[in-house]
């Protein structure tokens, strides 16, 4: 029997203490995997920005011509390194944030500037792909407690991830208002937009340390926040 159960009380039924002795052993387990991957991540990142720099001098310093056909392919291969790059870097957030290593603050964030503050970007994003993006916000919206700068990134790139992939002619529209303890942001968008990739994992994680819930329901995302 291992030690972390050794110390149950006297009495306990033995098919309790082995419940007790797989969760332990769950738990090691899990701890082990976050440990590897964000070893592997770590190792994955440095070798990437090994790679990066010789590509960077291949693209801006010209060392001799290049064709066409080469400049387009070390172009492809910069653009690949760099999205790598990024998506390692959300899984290595996310293994950080599962470990209790992100501190965060606790600041009182105005809801209707933050949400403003995001529309230029997602405005941008829609009208590449012909996405109308709109906002109806109730006036005076109360503050809400959160670390300023996690929460603006989770709400952009869940916001983002919404937008993402829609056929031309679709809407996301958004709006918030306050509910009791918290504030509710509202995003409608057409049914199957949700996303499940290394983005919108590392915003629900984001939004859930900081206090707040994200649901997904035919064709409507909402975000909780607390009030200040």
């Amino acid at each position: 029997m291992k030690k972390a159960v050794e110390g149950a009380p006297a009495g306990v039924p033995r098919v309790e203490l082995d419940r007790m002795e797989r969760r332990v052993e769950s738990d090691e387990r899990v701890r082990e995997y976050m440990k590897l991957l964000s070893d592997a991540t770590a190792d994955a990142m440095k070798q990437l920005d090994e790679a990066r720099l010789p590509l960077h001098i291949l693209l801006d310093n010209k060392f001799g011509d290049l064709n066409e056909n080469q400049e387009e392919m070390l172009g492809a291969a910069r653009a690949a390194v760099e999205q790598a790059d990024l998506r390692l870097r959300r899984v290595r957030e996310i293994v950080d944030i599962d470990a209790g290593r992100v501190a965060l603050r606790r600041d009182a964030v105005r809801t209707g500037d933050l949400i403003t503050s995001l529309l230029p970007g997602l405005n941008a994003q829609g009208q590449e792909s012909g996405v109308e993006v709109t906002a109806d916000l109730a006036p005076a919206l109360p503050r809400v407690t959160a670390d300023r700068a996690k929460l603006q990134e989770a709400c952009r790139l869940l916001l983002s991830e919404r937008v993402r992939g829609l056929p031309p002619g679709s809407r996301v529209s958004i709006s918030a208002e306050p509910s009791g303890n918290v504030v509710k942001i509202d995003v409608k968008h057409p049914g199957g937009a949700e996303g499940t990739g290394a983005d919108t994992a590392l915003a629900r994680r984001l939004i859930a340390a900081i206090g707040g819930t994200v649901e997904d329901h035919d064709g409507m995302t909402t975000i909780t926040l607390p009030r200040n």
